[in-house]
């Protein structure tokens, strides 16, 4: 689904005279039913688009058990920074 988002977004389109394209980072949470919900599934993909930002323009992320714990291990050194 992320990659069919994707593409319909690069489609070239005229704005103003102007023929642009455009690209986006997505974020995915997938069902989880350990999770209850609806903040931690937004908090999960917003987790997965940090990471799809980092890797480069027009990538997406999935979730997952590493990027929780890449999470938890920066929240973890901001609480010891403080």
């Amino acid at each position: 689904m992320a990659e069919r988002v994707q593409e319909a977004i690069r489609q070239p389109f005229e704005l103003e005279g102007q023929r642009l394209t455009a690209t986006i980072s997505v974020g995915v949470a997938i069902n989880d039913p350990d999770i209850t919900d609806a903040e931690t599934y937004l908090i999960n993909a917003d987790t997965a688009l940090y990471e799809a930002k980092r890797r480069g323009k027009g990538t997406y992320v999935v979730f997952d058990g590493v990027l929780r714990a890449g999470a938890a291990d920066r929240l973890r050194l901001e609480v010891d920074l403080r």
